[in-house]
């Protein structure tokens, strides 16, 4: 009777002492947006702009003349860029999708305006309001 008692023991302690598998942690897919130049391309009328993002949360945005457009506050929220302009324009958040090798990536607006990003050429980068070249 007492090994019988001896083995069910045995068998809790050994179930007890084994350490439990740690939960996989998390992975969020990288931001495809972080501060820099970027080149963002309109799919309703194909037009161009040019967007520079600082690391201070500020950006400007530039026409194919390099005129300034736009200028505002921009943020990530998760998967989801947002640009609160300084002018009358409203707020607006694009999700994004993964970006590719190359950086580039597809965006859709809360309102369903689908955009191409792809960033600039780092040669660019001291003059933003370079040509913007359509490829």
């Amino acid at each position: 009777m007492k090994k019988w008692l001896f083995l069910p023991a045995a068998g809790l302690l050994a179930a007890c002492s084994q350490a439990p598998e740690p939960a996989p942690e998390p992975t969020e897919p990288p931001q495809a947006v972080t501060a820099g130049i970027y080149d963002v391309v309109y799919e309703a009328d194909g037009s161009t702009i040019r967007a520079v993002l600082d690391e201070s949360g500020a950006y400007r945005s530039y026409d194919q003349d390099g005129s300034e457009v736009g200028r505002g506050n921009w943020s990530n929220v998760g998967q989801r860029t947002c640009f609160e302009p300084t002018s009358d324009a409203p707020p607006v958040c694009y999700t994004d999708a993964p970006p590719g090798e190359d950086g580039s990536f597809n965006a859709v607006s809360d309102d369903g305006r689908k955009i191409y990003v792809r960033p600039v050429p780092d040669a660019i980068a001291g003059n933003e309001t370079a040509p913007i070249v359509n490829e």
